[in-house]
């Protein structure tokens, strides 16, 4: 009897013992399984949220959305995106503003090899909206002579300044890997106020050229912001731009650098504060405003390039 009871006390203990081994691989199983469904789900969940979130996915590239707007303002009066030797803004309070190094800049254009020749690129060139503020003081602005010696942009003091110093510390990591260093054109001729706007900018294009990150405009950069119905582009224009003030964007009612040489050795090309080409000598301090092309491949992500909203950008 003692046998018997111990035999079926050891039975009972197997039975458990199967019956807990079998709730354990079911547990172990529906777990795994459970983890293995789940791992899917997430997967799918983060796809679906890459394709719903990701702001850069339906972005157009910047000069994509620049070049369309040729047509989309074709009617305006007050201010238009034109195709004169390259994509251009014209007018007094064009919508151009956008974001860069965490600053207002204004876009000048799109332009194409001819330009900058970087072979088969689009690049969109733009404009800091006001002067170089002198660091951690900005209500003055920063004012530099060009050089010592020579008014050659590429050998010269200023473009030290803006492609070392300026570049490295003021620039941030993400608004310098946005910008593509192009060929900054230096032509220059005898007769330069009184050629007209296409001639001018034919003799800025025509000159050696040095690479750089950074760079400033040319006067004919100043000129054709102005609206061609309002500011005629024959002779004798490029020395009275004061009279095209009401309707130039770029007028910003300081004395400034461009990148042009004068026919004399030892002036630059500027403009003025009373918004007319001038020239002066090159070791007279003024304004800068830099200048930079950006990389083919930076997105137009949103706004309307107006001051309150202007255009947000990203490179993916």
């Amino acid at each position: 009897m003692i046998k018997k009871n111990g035999f079926i006390s050891i039975s009972i203990i197997y039975s458990f013992f199967i019956v807990i081994m079998l709730l354990l691989l079911l547990v172990m199983t529906t777990y795994i399984n459970n983890r293995f469904n789940f791992t899917i789900y997430k997967n799918d969940i983060k796809q679906k949220n890459t394709e719903i979130y990701d702001p850069y996915a339906s972005s157009d590239f910047l000069y994509e959305h620049l070049t369309s707007l040729v047509d989309r303002t074709s009617s305006q009066t007050a201010w238009k995106v034109v195709d004169e030797y390259g994509i251009r803004y014209q007018g007094k309070n064009a919508n151009n503003y956008v974001v860069f190094n965490n600053e207002k800049w204004r876009i000048i254009g799109v332009f194409n090899d001819s330009v900058h020749s970087i072979t088969g690129k689009k690049l969109v060139k733009i404009i800091r909206s006001e002067p170089l503020p002198i660091s951690g003081v900005n209500a003055n602005n920063l004012t530099l002579p060009f050089d010592n010696t020579v008014n050659d942009y590429g050998a010269s003091l200023l473009k030290n300044y803006l492609n070392n110093t300026y570049y490295s510390s003021r620039l941030t990591l993400q608004s310098r890997d946005m910008i593509e260093p192009v060929y900054w054109k230096k032509g220059t001729h005898n007769n330069y106020y009184d050629s007209g706007l296409i001639n001018q900018y034919n003799y800025e294009q025509s000159g050696l050229s040095d690479i750089a990150n950074v760079g400033l405009m040319y006067p004919s950069d100043y000129g054709f912001a102005s609206l061609a119905s309002a500011c005629s582009r024959s002779s004798n224009y490029l020395y009275s731009y004061g009279d095209c003030l009401p309707y130039n964007w770029l007028t910003n009612y300081v004395s400034e650098w461009t990148i042009t040489p004068s026919a004399a050795a030892s002036s630059m090309n500027i403009i003025t504060a009373s918004g007319n080409l001038g020239t002066t000598l090159i070791t007279t301090s003024l304004a800068v405003r830099p200048v930079v092309y950006l990389k083919e491949n930076v997105l137009y992500v949103g706004g309307t390039g107006s001051e309150d909203n202007p255009y947000t950008i990203a490179i993916r």
